[in-house]
């Protein structure tokens, strides 16, 4: 007999389960105080271990975090329904009556939960609290017109349980205005659910965990009456101004991502999304996304298809306001590291100026352009000097800091900006890099631009780390990915070769009247 022993501290290739995550993140994260002070101590005894070696050399190290002065920008004021403001106090306000709601109609709930405490009754209550907080909240919901909760076999469900039934919903409602799927918790058949429903049914979904369904605080209910609402082309809040009231023409914000491989989902295809607003403030938006060139290096960062990405969201806002094209376009870009910016900014901007010129071959439209990279992947930290300017139990710095000295580059339009507040660790705030602006927007205005379209974000009444433009597109990314997970489109099986972007792209079409909606919030 042999016995095999487990190397201790090996990283962990596979997705972490709900408790491992929490473990992870109790462990990981210090507040920002202690975290600068293991730091300064750990450099301190660096220094002194190596003095010696030092003189020798006349090296002198400043062992002095570096002192630089910050400002706070004010947030803006939040619009609900009603003319009703809010003013956001620590990067968070309580919500009010939905700005535009949607009226929820025909729709169903499926539950496949096993759980002894989420019984029938226990959904039927899920389902009176979501009627309930709804009308709270000034939107419509009628009662579902079909509730059913089916028992799986062995207490584990895949989507062969789960398909049936979401198949008979779509044909005996149709239109569904939206379904409503309780799943267990440690369930995998949320990627083959939303690709099914959104790629082939065309049908919305919103899946709640059943333990979701027991507990069903008021925070919770909200959370998914605004989700709901989104999905149903409602707007949630707004701003009390327009982001560029100084402009008197049209604008549309662009935010591109691209996402690719990671540990858990190995051998998937990278994708690339966008995605357009539609509005002044902006709060609705369109999407679209795209495959990678198959046959390129996996981590290339370019957008391949930006030119007809582009020209398709330039399209939408066109329709959408009434055939005015945007005279404007900021285009902010997730992803980029510091030595790619200059062959991002040449392909990309090259893309946008194809897509305009697609739709006018005159090449008389020509919208100002300004191009922003938005970097969460660095190692800048920012802490108060004085512990009193500290915000809340962690001492990080106040949402609307923004550092646009010492520690930037001396030549470049670059700023530091953290946009949220940071409830456990160190934030880290999002650096912005300007690199084309036709547009001539002053550096005051951009960053308050940018600090305000961190507080539309759907999901939640906080404001978000970064512009809610790079934010669901995103979300867009992901989206697509679980797609292509869904239907087994792999980069690593030994047909890859034989998957041209034909079939991957009809594998992320999404069915036009759901790709009309914000889906992925």
């Amino acid at each position: 007999m042999e016995m095999c022993e487990i190397v201790e501290r090996q990283p962990c290739k596979k997705k972490l389960d709900e408790k491992q995550t929490a473990n992870m993140i109790r462990k990981t994260t210090s507040p920002c105080r202690e975290r600068f002070r293991i730091i300064q101590k750990g450099l301190n005894e660096c220094v002194e271990e190596n003095q010696k070696i030092l003189s020798e050399y006349n090296i002198q190290i400043d062992t002095r975090m570096v002192q630089c002065s910050g400002r706070v920008l004010p947030a803006p004021d939040v619009l609900y329904g009603g003319r009703d403001i809010v003013h956001p106090t620590q990067g968070s306000w309580d919500i009010g009556h939905l700005h535009h709601a949607a009226v929820l109609k025909t729709w169903a709930l499926l539950s496949f939960s096993n759980a002894p405490n989420c019984s029938d009754t226990v959904v039927n209550d899920f389902i009176r609290d979501l009627m309930s907080t709804a009308t709270q909240m000034s939107m419509k919901v009628y009662p579902p017109s079909q509730v059913q909760c089916v028992s799986s076999r062995g207490g584990c469900i895949s989507y062969a349980d789960v398909r049936p039934h979401i198949e008979s919903v779509q044909r005996k409602f149709h239109p569904c205005d939206m379904c409503i799927v309780v799943l267990p918790v440690n369930c995998s058949v949320y990627a083959a659910l939303k690709s099914d429903a959104e790629t082939r049914l065309g049908l919305l979904t919103q899946v709640v965990l059943d333990k979701n369904v027991v507990r069903r605080g008021r925070p919770l209910m909200q959370n998914i009456v605004q989700k709901i609402n989104v999905n149903l082309g409602g707007v949630n809040n707004s701003l009390t101004y327009s982001l560029m009231s100084s402009v008197k023409v049209p604008v549309i914000i662009i935010g591109a991502d691209v996402t690719h491989s990671s540990r858990t989902d190995s051998g998937c295809f990278s994708v690339a999304a966008m995605t357009g607003s539609l509005d002044a403030i902006p709060s609705r938006f369109a999407c679209v996304v795209s495959a990678q060139n198959i046959g390129v290096k996996a981590s290339r960062e370019l957008i391949d298809e930006t030119k007809n990405m582009v020209k398709q969201l330039l399209i939408t806002f066109y329709r959408t306001n009434g055939q005015r094209k945007p005279q404007k376009i900021i285009y902010l870009r997730d992803g980029v590291s510091e030595s790619q910016f200059r062959s991002v900014l040449d392909h990309e901007l090259r893309g946008i100026r194809n897509a305009c010129l697609d739709l006018e071959p005159s090449g008389s439209y020509k919208p100002a352009t300004t191009f922003v990279t938005v970097q969460k992947r660095h190692h800048v930290r920012f802490a108060p000097a004085d512990p009193r300017d500290a915000c809340g139990r962690a001492g990080n710095i106040p949402p609307g800091t923004v550092v646009d000295n010492t520690v930037v580059h001396p030549k470049d339009y670059d700023f530091f900006l953290c946009s949220h507040f940071g409830i456990q660790g160190t934030s880290r705030p999002s650096h912005y890099n300007v690199l084309w602006d036709e547009n001539k927007i002053s550096q005051e205005d951009m960053e308050r631009l940018l600090y305000s379209l961190c507080h539309t974000y759907a999901r939640c009444t906080r404001s978000v780390s970064i512009p809610v433009p790079v934010y669901y597109a995103h979300l867009v990314a992901y989206r697509a990915r679980q797609h292509l997970l869904a239907k087994d489109v792999r980069s690593d099986s030994s047909d890859s070769k034989a998957v041209d972007k034909k079939v991957l792209d009809e594998a992320l079409s999404v069915v036009p009247s759901i790709a009309s909606t914000m889906y992925f919030v």
